[in-house]
């Protein structure tokens, strides 16, 4: 595996507990983290806490199908790489599978081919995506600052002044990308989307705003007075800077900044 995707955070589900152990144990020993769920529901708090890279995921899950879950996640505009894994399957399960999914594998396999389509999705992913953590900005999972707070993309991780560390998702520090870069500047949703997303707002503006209330909250749970400066303009979209915090909100300059001048 390549240096930048080493700390990845893998999540697998299955409800056979021998098979994603030994799958879990394997992903540690190449120094990526392995998460494991034995259902949809359980899956779905794991993701709450902790949005993994890349998904292991059973086609069917004790308490519903795998191709509904993964649905779900993409409604929420949680886009995860995932392999589908099957050891009993429909004829239209791998079609609809693949319809969503990035691969479909029968088990019994070999665990080390199936980390090496983990790695090859991971790597087509991540050129998909050009490497960085907003479709529109420049910054290319560089480490920078925010709230007082270092933020570190490419490990989907923020490290707080009190040395705690703490994981986002990918989206969310897009967000935190696009507000540093942008300070001072009232941001309106739709240019939040097509900085983060490469696309107009459309049905994301209450998903965008989840995202925020999240980054918000873990913040000031931190003690990170500074994410005050963070907050909703009415009707308009979201402004990060002093003049937040002090209530004196100004005019929108100009458009946003979508590449050019790197973090800091």
């Amino acid at each position: 595996m390549g240096s930048g995707q080493k700390g990845k955070c893998i999540l697998i589900i299955d409800e056979d507990r021998a098979f994603a152990a030994e799958l879990a144990a394997h992903v540690n020993a190449i120094g990526f983290m392995a998460l494991t769920a034995e259902n949809a529901s359980e899956a779905e708090l794991a993701i709450r806490r902790n949005v993994p890279n890349f998904l292991f995921l059973n086609v069917n899950l004790p308490d519903r199908s795998g191709v509904d879950f993964l649905e779900c996640l993409w409604r929420a505009d949680r886009r995860i790489p995932t392999i589908f894994i099957a050891n009993r399957y429909s004829q239209e399960d791998p079609v609809r599978a693949l319809r969503i999914g990035d691969d479909f594998q029968k088990k019994p396999l070999p665990l080390r081919e199936l980390l090496a389509r983990m790695g090859a999705v991971l790597r087509r992913t991540e050129m998909a995506g050009g490497g960085r953590i907003a479709e529109n900005l420049s910054l290319r999972d560089k480490p920078f600052s925010f709230c007082g707070a270092e933020v570190y993309p490419a490990e989907l991780q923020v490290a707080f002044p009190d040395g705690s560390r703490e994981r986002l998702g990918r989206l969310e520090f897009g967000l935190l990308a696009a507000f540093a870069e942008n300070r001072g500047k009232i941001l309106s949703r739709s240019e939040l989307a097509h900085i983060v997303w490469g696309q107009r707002a459309g049905g994301r503006g209450r998903s965008m705003d989840q995202h925020i209330m999240h980054i918000r909250k873990i913040f000031r749970a931190k003690g990170c007075a500074a994410v005050g400066q963070l907050c909703a303009i009415r009707g308009i979209g979201y402004l990060y800077g002093p003049q937040a915090q002090e209530n004196r909100l100004q005019a929108p300059r100009s458009g946003p900044s979508t590449g050019g001048n790197r973090l800091k």
